[in-house]
């Protein structure tokens, strides 16, 4: 360790900041592009929810939605 030290030492100093500024580079386009992931993520989210909203009514309790989704209203016993 101590050796690789000592020769990033001895290299110029434009090399080792032509490296730092290579890092940093990549380091901000590794988080642009998460950024770019989670947005993509939300965005689908935020799609999904407008769609279902409309397919239930305000006063529909949380059991009967999770009958809709799943269908199974046809295996349940009639109220």
């Amino acid at each position: 360790m101590y050796h690789v030290l000592t020769q990033q030492k001895q290299r110029p100093a434009p090399a080792r900041h032509g490296r730092r500024e290579r890092e940093h580079a990549r380091s901000v386009q590794r988080v642009c592009k998460d950024l770019e992931y989670k947005n993509q993520a939300l965005e689908t989210d935020r799609r999904l929810i407008e769609i279902r909203k409309p397919i239930h009514s305000p006063g529909e309790s949380d059991f009967k939605r999770n009958v809709g989704y799943c269908h199974v209203g046809n295996e349940l016993i009639p109220e």
